[in-house]
């Protein structure tokens, strides 16, 4: 486990500046930390912004699950949000173990009425900073103090990162073929995460329906945190069906060392497979409770154009086809791009 703090507070009031010069002193304490910006994970959603109360208690629990995985990893994290709601930032105080908000204003700032703009809904933060009143850089040595106070982490950003992407229709194996390229490339010696979608959606959108704008906002969130996870280090294996094309094509435009590997298999023997788990429950991470299998019961999947590897699921073990995936994984890490290109 590692740690995150929360950087909140009226607009105008620096946080974004501010979260960049905290996690500068950070590195030059020797504890690198992730920075992690709603503004950056929004850029990754459509040109409409989110609309409506739903959506955005979409982006929110999105953006907490994204810095839940990331401290589950041993990552620092620093939270670059503004985002009002307190119910939003005690989600993310339930779901991390160690944790700390800073709340900053600005006391010159007025309102129509002459008054001061009211902060972000009431809370006790651990730190609160009138940044109108305090320097700037002594603002943002105070909110890494307090970061470095919440404790070491268990592990550091570095480099060799990747992503591996799963995909196929409900029932082609991911997560078998999943967990069997993490046991390998871990017994290979590398840093390896799994990263499921059923588990994301479990967190993010509950159980059952969820509008097509939150499956959207949530699967442009598990494209973000599969960058962040490689960006550390990690050789991510995704498993998500991810139907719509152009979400696995969002993840190759982000991510720089990527591999899309599709699986296929007779539809029949697909929904064979789904109605032997779909309804079988296991726990998930930050307490979700998740489905083994896709809870819809029809899904438009969408083929990979240019996918790295296609593997059919229905003639090869799963042993064979992890021995496949392994040897593109290996190939994938040989040729990442050296620092500067």
């Amino acid at each position: 486990m590692s740690w995150a703090v929360w950087v909140t507070g009226t607009p105008g009031c620096g946080a974004s500046e501010l979260t960049r010069l905290a996690a500068g002193r950070l590195a030059e304490a020797d504890m690198p930390a992730v920075v992690l910006e709603l503004d950056a994970m929004r850029a990754l959603a459509p040109a409409a912004p989110p609309s409506g109360e739903a959506e955005n208690e979409t982006v929110a629990r999105a953006l907490v699950f994204v810095a839940a995985t990331l401290v589950e990893t041993g990552v620092p994290v620093l939270i670059d949000a503004p985002m009002p709601r307190r119910a939003w930032r005690e989600l993310a105080r339930g779901a991390i173990e160690r944790f700390a908000e800073v709340q900053l204003i600005r006391s010159t700032d007025t309102g129509r009425g002459g008054e001061a703009p009211a902060p972000s809904e009431p809370a006790a933060p651990e730190l609160t900073v009138d940044t109108a009143m305090t320097p700037v850089e002594l603002t943002a040595e105070m909110i890494a103090t307090l970061a470095l106070s919440l404790g070491p982490a268990r592990r550091r950003p570095g480099e060799g990162g990747a992503v591996v992407w799963l995909t196929g229709p409900p029932g082609s194996g991911k997560t078998t073929l999943a967990s069997r390229l993490a046991e390998a490339l871990t017994v290979d010696g590398v840093a390896v995460t799994v990263l499921e979608w059923q588990v994301l959606r479990a967190s993010v959108l509950g159980a059952g329906w969820a509008p097509a704008a939150s499956e959207d906002i949530a699967h442009r969130a598990l494209v973000y945190l599969a960058k962040l996870l490689a960006d550390t280090g990690l050789v991510v294996v995704v498993d998500a069906i991810a139907p719509r094309r152009a979400w696995r094509a969002l993840a190759r435009e982000t991510i720089d060392v990527f591999a899309e590997v599709q699986l296929v298999c007779p539809l029949e023997i697909c929904g064979d497979r789904e109605r032997a788990v779909r309804w079988r429950p296991r726990p998930g991470p930050h307490g979700a409770t998740v489905l083994t299998a896709s809870p819809e019961p029809a899904i438009e999947y969408e083929v990979s154009l240019n996918p790295e590897l296609v593997l059919d699921t229905n003639v090869r073990s799963e042993w064979s086809a992890a021995e496949d995936v392994l040897r593109l994984t290996r190939r994938l890490l040989g040729r990442r791009p050296a620092p500067g290109e």
